[in-house]
């Protein structure tokens, strides 16, 4: 299980012994104990802690998710209307980034 720190995975095992059924089928809890076998460090900023997802995209990869060719991303790059990360020659871009840019463009109504 990944969680944040092991308070949140203890919370993550009991919330879901706290649902009326298991894979197994329905079971009732006379008692909970939790123990932690191990920790496993996960580098910061390189992935999301809890799900494990890395949290710069490529160029590609960021160009597939938002459903556009990867030359129109480089342009609103340029334009510096989508925000990057430079690590070297390499163009990166955070989810966070993909996001705000979607919110700041979304727009309601009939309107071209």
């Amino acid at each position: 299980m990944r969680a944040v720190d092991e308070e949140a995975a203890v919370k993550k095992v009991q919330e879901e012994l706290e649902r009326p059924y298991s894979f197994l089928g329905p079971w009732t809890i006379d008692a909970i104990e939790v123990e932690v076998l191990g920790v496993e460090a996960v580098p910061i900023g390189a992935t999301d802690p809890v799900t494990g997802e890395a949290l710069l995209l490529t160029v590609a990869e960021a160009a597939k998710r938002l459903g556009i060719s990867q030359s129109t991303l480089r342009q609103l790059i340029a334009s510096g209307e989508m925000e990057h990360v430079r690590v070297g020659r390499r163009i990166l871009l955070s989810r966070t980034g993909l996001q705000r840019f979607i919110e700041a463009n979304t727009r309601t109504g009939y309107s071209y």
